[in-house]
């Protein structure tokens, strides 16, 4: 439980030379953890995936955007453009004297709370607030409980943003009657104008990415939806929660907050199962640089553990552990500490030929006894390997769901697939290669994806691999896109997709293809696991696994395998061209943990980069090499797998 100091805020402010802001962005990481607010703003000293990980993620959805969509539905606001903070202020201060204005980046202070409203509206004594975001929404059945009314998880974080900016103004502004809403996009609504991407291009300046608006493209009707939040916020800000490990009320967690920020000391909240996702973990090579470890520190303070126990892996390495929370309640932190019984269950409803249960003990057998070495069920992968036909084609596609559509008509989150890649392997062992890319801008891509799809696949009948059934999902969605269109051979690109596709959905239609493609991902989940895979069973992970475990695949590929200084065998991944600002596919891909990005991070930065941002041909064609050969890589990945599975051991 955490004690509230007595003193003020303003009197921690006198000790300080200059003030250390409380941010909404700050806040909201505190909502995770209160103890985040030491070691953010420290990159010189902590490793800290936090920065990256934001602007990735709405480079990769197109968001960086929408904040810009919001203010031209506020054609008279006025943008108060410094990033300087004390400017910014008085900016702000300067432009609250008129008795009706909108102003966009507003900087509300109040001692050291510090508020960013995207777009403040001032009518006399009013103020309205709103907070644009890209996340998807279609009605506010998804934001609100329907039973007492309260706030779904996954909500919560954008719910409590603008509360705390109405928090905030109310104590700035005292006599003022201010009100908060969100700014979300609707993904039912159309898009009703051409090119509305093309308003918002990207141009990197000093360093920074901006958004270069292009005046003379209008927006159209709205597709970004207004959900006013009044009492909601209300019930936050007056109510109590358990919040910092007690009831405690809003302003007094506020307080809380600002007074562990302002004089840089920690409110030390207990570790959790939510510790998992902390963002001031460390990479190797980070530590190599100098860099400290907050989570490592968080838990050395907290718990009974040393240093030197993180050389043992931890239980949040254990693939889709849902029993983290109880361990740690335990004492138990380590894989080492687990043992047979935690892992026996009475009855599994899993319909996997190896039970999750069973697969998790594989991997904690494994870290008790490195002996063991790779898992690998020979009988069950020669099932599966006789159902093949050759030649047989492993393919792999990159697609993107933008929150501002590239087109007319299209609703926000929109699918478009604009590559794959195509590897095939004769029955001789003879490989091949083949693979697609859109990089004209504004063009639709997804018709002429599956017609370019259909010329690589059409000519035999052999069996086609995929890993995971993304691929599945992606051609289910251009499916649906093609039934709704007026394309002039839609017929027959709809029937070669049900050929090859499966689908469960009583309105679309149920089939299974007769030439329904298969999994790889199966085959790993049930007949092999290599301890270099840890918790992930990723193309990226698994690929460095089997070139470990076959001398056929290493002798076969050596222009793509090649040894590290220390004798161990680089991930192929990691002898790639860097996508854009020098980050590599294996450091973009984890930071896509939102639900709206699903596959292909990497690939939907690069992407959306070409066809939002002002760039030089140089730089383009830089991008455009780069995701030919992460997607070329993944099927070649697949052939590795395939050939590593069928000559295990040799």
């Amino acid at each position: 439980m955490f004690k509230l100091r007595s003193k003020s805020t303003v009197h921690y402010l006198r000790l300080m030379s200059k003030p250390r802001y409380l941010t909404k962005s700050r806040f909201k990481q505190a909502l995770e953890c209160p103890d985040k607010l030491y070691y953010t703003a420290k990159k010189q000293e902590y490793a800290d995936s936090r920065d990256e990980n934001e602007f990735l993620k709405e480079l990769a959805k197109g968001g960086i955007q929408v904040g810009e969509l919001a203010k031209c539905y506020f054609p008279d606001g006025v943008e108060v453009e410094t990033l300087e903070i004390e400017s910014a202020i008085a900016r702000t201060q300067e432009l609250m004297t008129q008795d009706n204005v909108i102003i966009f980046e507003a900087a509300i202070v109040f001692e050291n709370l510090l508020a960013r409203v995207d777009v403040l509206e001032k009518k006399g004594n009013a103020l309205n607030l709103y907070e644009a975001k890209s996340k998807s929404y279609s009605n506010e059945d998804e934001i609100f409980k329907k039973r007492g009314g309260g706030i779904t998880a996954k909500w919560k974080p954008y719910v409590y943003d603008i509360a705390f900016q109405v928090f905030v103004t109310r104590k700035a502004f005292p006599n003022y009657s201010v009100n908060g809403s969100l700014f979300l996009i609707n993904k039912n609504l159309p898009c009703t104008v051409e090119g509305l991407y093309q308003k918002f291009l990207v141009k990197k300046v000093e360093g920074r990415y901006r958004v270069i608006s292009n005046p003379n493209i209008e927006v159209g009707d709205p597709i970004l939806h207004k959900v006013e939040l009044g009492n909601k916020i209300d019930d936050i800000l007056l109510g109590t929660e358990n919040l910092l490990g007690t009831s405690i009320g809003f302003a007094n967690y506020v307080e809380a907050l600002s007074k562990s920020y302002a004089t840089d000391t920690k409110l030390n909240a207990p570790v959790s199962a939510k510790c998992k996702n902390c963002e001031y973990k460390i990479t190797e090579e980070q530590r190599q640089l100098g860099l400290k470890s907050g989570f490592e520190e968080c838990w050395i303070g907290k718990t009974h553990i040393n240093q030197a126990d993180f050389v043992k892996p931890h239980i949040f390495e254990i693939w889709n552990f849902r029993k983290s929370s109880e361990l740690i309640d335990q004492g138990r932190y380590f894989i080492t500490d687990l043992s047979r019984t935690d892992f026996e269950v009475e009855k599994t409803s899993s319909k996997r030929i190896l039970p999750p249960h069973e697969r998790q003990w594989l991997q904690v057998e494994r870290v008790h006894n490195p002996c063991l070495g790779s898992y690998y069920d020979k009988a069950g992968l020669e099932v599966e390997f006789k159902k093949l036909q050759y030649p047989i084609h492993f393919i792999d596609f990159e697609a993107t769901r933008n929150a501002i559509p590239y087109l007319k008509g299209l609703r926000p989150y929109s699918q478009l697939a604009f590559q794959f890649s195509r590897h095939t392997i004769e029955s001789s062992g003879k490989v091949s290669h083949g693979e697609w890319l859109e990089t004209v801008r504004g063009l639709y891509p997804n018709f002429n994806f599956v017609r370019n799809l259909r010329n690589q696949l059409a000519n035999d009948s052999g069996s086609i691999l995929i890993y995971s059934s993304y691929e599945n999902s992606v051609l289910i969605g251009i499916y649906d896109y093609l039934s709704a269109s007026s394309e002039p051979d839609k017929g027959e690109l709809m029937e070669f997709i049900k050929s090859i596709t499966w689908s469960d959905d009583d309105i679309r239609g149920v089939w299974s293809g007769t030439r329904k493609m298969i999994d790889m991902k199966d085959w790993v989940m049930d007949f092999y696991y290599s301890p270099i895979m840890k918790g992930s069973n990723s193309i990226k992970t698994v690929l460095p696994a089997i070139i470990n475990d076959s001398k056929f695949v290493r002798e076969k590929y050596p222009d793509w395998i090649k040894p590290a200084a220390d004798g161990s065998l680089i991930n192929p991944y990691k002898l790639l061209p860097p996508v854009f600002d020098n980050l590599d596919r294996l450091t973009l891909e984890p930071l896509m943990d939102d639900d709206d990005i699903s596959d292909g991070g990497a690939a939907m930065c690069a992407y959306n980069l070409m066809q939002f941002s002002q760039m030089s041909d140089e730089e383009r064609q830089q991008i455009t090499q780069a995701l030919l050969k992460y997607c070329q890589l993944d099927t070649l990945a697949m052939v590795m797998l395939f050939e590593g599975l069928s000559n295990f051991g040799n």
